[in-house]
């Protein structure tokens, strides 16, 4: 069975994503434990539940920028800095 390069670009571009959400993931957890707020508590400060807050940070659930803007506001950042952990691999 033959792969085409399509594929192949397609998976990358995949893992990538995964990378990214990871990344992410794992800077939203870092912060807001170093603010010292609970899941709980952020997720009341942006207006969505528990849950679904918990679901962001395990990468199970994508938010909207507005959310991420929100989520930012709530940990005292601007939303860029979110996402500057991540750097795409060259």
């Amino acid at each position: 069975e033959r792969h085409h390069p399509a594929d192949e670009a397609e998976q990358q571009q995949e893992e990538e994503k995964n990378k990214f959400i990871d990344a992410l993931t794992n800077e939203l957890t870092a912060l807001r434990a170093k603010s010292g707020l609970s899941q709980g508590e952020l997720a009341k400060m942006v207006g969505i539940s528990r849950q679904t807050y918990g679901e962001i940070e395990r990468g199970k659930r994508t938010p909207s920028f507005k959310r991420m803007d929100l989520i930012a506001k709530a940990l005292n950042l601007d939303v860029y800095k979110l996402f500057i952990p991540y750097e795409p691999e060259k």
